[in-house]
């Protein structure tokens, strides 16, 4: 049976007419653009869950720091659209920037202490970013289901915690991190790496494995751990850490001496002039 094509919708007013005449579930994929596997795994599981899939695109422009890529960030809108007819998709949210923002716009969602930790110290400026946007589309759309990818965990977790402090009824479904042939976390941003760099991506997936398999064989010593990372993603010349870290998922503190149940064990590397991030949750969630 031939995928009916999506309805694409450019304006908040369009998609509040198109929602009234809706009942049913609806699943809801939040994308910048640059669609790949991952996203599409999302729209995958949506699709499977809930009578209607809504998709947004919008390159989100809150959430990048000045030194950051906004303006660089892989993103094309009519290949995008072209990947996403291949699925029963019942509408494409596709806004632009003065269709989102008034030109006084000045409001931000920020939270306390989730967004403070790991990615929060980096990139102070991403997660209040994320969730004004996210908490705008909520709004919109009013989605019975939303899905997030493991790949980014911590925005996972502060989006559950967004839903659980606003009462929004939506439940949050975490879907697993899509993986390119040798390892490497599907990204848009992997669009920056060469051949070689993406071939010497390999190592930071190697790492995630090795911990793993650490903690299966019964070590939970961070030390060890990390200490057995670190030795496997310097083995690339080229590549630089930024941090190993093992926290709590509930609070995102980060232990000290021995990794416990209910965590999060996330690193984030540059890999010539690219940030990459990966990560898992101990037990997996």
């Amino acid at each position: 049976m031939k995928n009916k094509a999506p309805i694409i919708i450019n304006t908040i007013s369009n998609f509040l007419l198109w929602r009234k005449n809706i009942s049913g579930s609806i699943g809801f994929v939040p994308t910048m653009g640059g669609i790949h596997k991952g996203h599409l795994s999302l729209v995958k599981k949506s699709v499977s869950y809930c009578d209607f899939t809504v998709v947004s695109i919008f390159l989100n422009p809150l959430q990048f720091a000045k030194n950051e890529d906004l303006n660089t960030y892989p993103s094309n809108t009519n290949d995008d659209l072209k990947l996403l007819s291949n699925y029963n998709i019942s509408v494409v949210f596709l806004p632009s920037k003065q269709e989102f923002f008034s030109t006084n716009f000045s409001m931000k969602i920020v939270e306390g202490h989730l967004s403070k930790c790991l990615e929060g110290q980096k990139r102070p400026d991403f997660f209040p970013g994320v969730l004004t946007i996210i908490t705008k589309l909520f709004n919109i759309i009013s989605p019975s289901h939303a899905f997030f990818g493991k790949k980014d965990p911590q925005q996972l977790l502060i989006i559950k915690k967004l839903c659980e402090d606003f009462n929004y009824n939506i439940k949050i479904v975490a879907c697993p991190t899509v993986r390119e042939k040798n390892g490497l976390a599907m990204s848009s941003r992997n669009e920056y790496l060469t051949k070689d760099e993406k071939a010497d991506a390999s190592v930071i997936f190697e790492s995630i494995q090795e911990a793993q398999l650490l903690i299966k064989s019964g070590v939970f010593s961070i030390f060890k751990i990390k200490s057995e990372m670190e030795a496997l993603l310097l083995s690339c010349p080229n590549l630089k850490i930024d941090y190993i870290s093992f926290s709590s998922c509930s609070t995102l503190i980060e232990y000290k001496k021995t990794l416990k149940k209910n965590s999060l064990v996330s690193i984030a590397v540059f890999l010539g002039h690219t940030r990459l991030i990966d990560s898992f949750f101990y037990p997996d969630i």
